[in-house]
């Protein structure tokens, strides 16, 4: 397909191209990036650009993990490395419990994908053996999110049965008059891919099908789990912030995105014309003006909590 649609909004000449994975699975037009300093990525030239990927939510605080970091450190030095029982993970449960009422049972996995094959197996979900699609508050409601690039045929978990947890979302409009039954915060934790919590708050498929209770969580070192209550706590603060608000968000407002409080989607009918090699083409024109989006345009964009009036053009003009 053509990438005209995008171009033309934003302003952009050029070839749609192939999309490119690198072997880190990210693009292979995304810069080395040498330092991270709050919204900010610079390369190993010294260019910066605004990040609008933000690590998929979990940098929605900023590259530098303030507290978090701390944390880690303060359990490390306390020789916290060894997959052992800790009290670190009943903090954990306390501060989860904490930032998401309603949902008493907490478990941890050692990864996105290892939480989802947990709760397929507490569903009694069948697995084919690609990891499910998962609802996200934050997309169109006709979508849902997966955190790889996969084909076709790919089954989708229920709303009802399981969503992400995005801050200032929550698990979305339909969790009001139904709680999914699994949730998978994203915590303000870059790099964290490593340790999936789930919250779990009863039954929402049918029960002849499910376990008495969630699988058990996984062994993992403690100090994971510290940095990880630190960040719930932090987010709590966060979640107040008088000036990251619907006022702030609003200046981003444009035709060719669609925005759901602090993310951005591109519109889906630019996205249903131009394809996904549109997109790939309008990723690599962004980064030529200094902007770094997701890889996926299923993937939302965040909208950084500190820009420039400069920054904020870039995305809302052609």
């Amino acid at each position: 397909m053509s990438s005209g649609d995008f171009s033309g909004r934003f302003g952009l000449q050029g070839e749609a191209g192939v999309w490119p994975l690198s072997r880190y699975g990210l693009p292979a037009e995304y810069p080395i990036i040498r330092r991270a300093r709050d919204y900010r990525l610079y390369d190993d030239k010294g260019r910066r650009y605004l990040d609008l990927y933000l690590d998929g939510g979990r940098a929605i605080m900023g590259h530098r993990p303030g507290h978090a970091a701390g944390a880690l450190k303060n359990s490390l030095d306390r020789g916290l490395s060894a997959a052992y029982p800790a009290v670190e993970f009943s903090r954990l449960e306390r501060a989860l419990q904490e930032l998401v009422p309603g949902y008493g049972v907490c478990r941890w996995y050692a990864g996105f994908e290892r939480a989802v094959s947990a709760v397929m197996d507490w569903s009694g979900t069948e697995q084919s053996g690609e990891v499910p699609r998962l609802w996200d508050p934050a997309s169109s409601p006709e979508s849902a999110w997966d955190d790889r690039r996969s084909g076709g045929g790919q089954v989708s978990l229920s709303p009802r049965l399981a969503s992400l947890w995005r801050p200032f979302l929550g698990a979305g409009t339909q969790a009001a008059s139904e709680p999914p039954g699994a949730l998978f915060p994203v915590l303000p934790l870059p790099g964290s891919g490593w340790l999936q919590p789930v919250l779990f708050c009863g039954p929402k498929a049918p029960e002849d099908t499910m376990q008495s209770g969630p699988p058990p969580s996984d062994p993992i070192p403690p100090f994971y789990a510290a940095a990880m209550s630190r960040a719930a706590y932090d987010l709590k603060t966060f979640l107040s912030d008088s000036e990251y608000t619907e006022s702030y968000w609003s200046l981003f407002d444009h035709e060719c995105w669609e925005r759901r409080g602090p993310y951005l989607r591109i519109n889906a009918a630019l996205l249903a014309r131009s394809g996904e090699s549109g997109y790939a083409e309008l990723v690599r024109k962004m980064l030529q003006r200094g902007v770094l989006l997701p890889p996926d345009p299923r993937i939302p964009a965040v909208i950084p909590a500190r820009t420039s009036a400069g920054e904020r053009k870039l995305l809302v003009s052609g």
